[in-house]
């Protein structure tokens, strides 16, 4: 970027501004096209010896951790995007979501039709 071999990058918020790419692009477009997540994942014999009771600790286990996650992730942006805005090292491009999302959505259609919507009820719209 700072050498202008690329004009162009995609990186989460906490990295742009860890690796102070802010300083050496001129623009920031928040696209929010990508959503980075990690899994809970059990082998089925594992999930099956457990109780009903630990599994269901489990569970919830991960949707408190889910939520304190985007909750903590969507501060974190927050307080990024007004560290770039202070300090006006890049321009922050706020991007209309609505034609992004009306274009993807036959491939949404498609996935749910094809794997059901469990994953797609998990990614925030």
């Amino acid at each position: 970027l700072q050498q202008g071999t690329v004009d162009g990058m995609e990186s989460p918020l906490i990295v742009i501004q860890s690796n102070h790419f802010d300083e050496v692009t001129k623009y920031l477009s928040l696209t929010n096209h990508t959503h980075s997540t990690g899994v809970l994942v059990f082998q089925d014999q594992a999930w099956a010896s457990l109780s009903p009771e630990h599994q269901e600790i489990i569970m919830a286990a991960g949707k408190n951790a889910q939520e304190l996650c985007r909750k903590l992730m969507g501060e974190l942006d927050a307080a990024v995007l007004d560290d770039f805005r202070k300090r006006g090292t890049v321009e922050i491009n706020e991007v209309d979501l609505a034609p992004f999302r009306a274009a993807a959505k036959p491939i949404w259609d498609a996935y749910i039709k094809k794997f059901g919507s469990d994953m797609v009820d998990l990614v925030p719209q």
